[in-house]
């Protein structure tokens, strides 16, 4: 069962992106990037971006794997946040923050395997 959490447009910018982000890295294909295209910085972004992009992916597959259920991820376009995109949201937070504790107790709501 799906479970709406929210709508997209009560985020703030800040959750938006991070939502189109969670979105971007689970979802098929990549929608053109014209993040710093030609700067040194931009490359290193592009890389950063690529390396968390396939840590994602990684993750998904051992949950497909062990035959876990996979987040609730919506596909780019929709304008509802789903309660695990929530929960990837909160822990992005807590990891920013540098409370990894909290981090680590908001990721095993979805990724229960570890």
């Amino acid at each position: 069962m799906t479970v709406i959490f929210k709508a997209l447009v009560d985020l703030s910018h800040d959750e938006r992106a991070a939502i189109w982000m969670i979105r971007y890295f689970a979802g098929p294909g990549r929608p053109c990037c014209r993040v710093g295209t030609g700067l040194s910085s931009g490359l290193f972004l592009k890389k950063d971006l690529d390396a968390l992009g396939a840590a994602f992916r990684n993750a998904l597959d051992r949950c497909s794997g062990l035959g876990a259920q996979l987040p609730d991820v919506r596909t780019r376009g929709s304008d509802q946040v789903s309660l695990s995109e929530m929960i990837l949201l909160d822990a992005a937070a807590f990891a920013q923050s540098g409370d990894e504790r909290r981090m680590h107790r908001a990721l095993r709501r979805i990724f229960v395997q570890h």
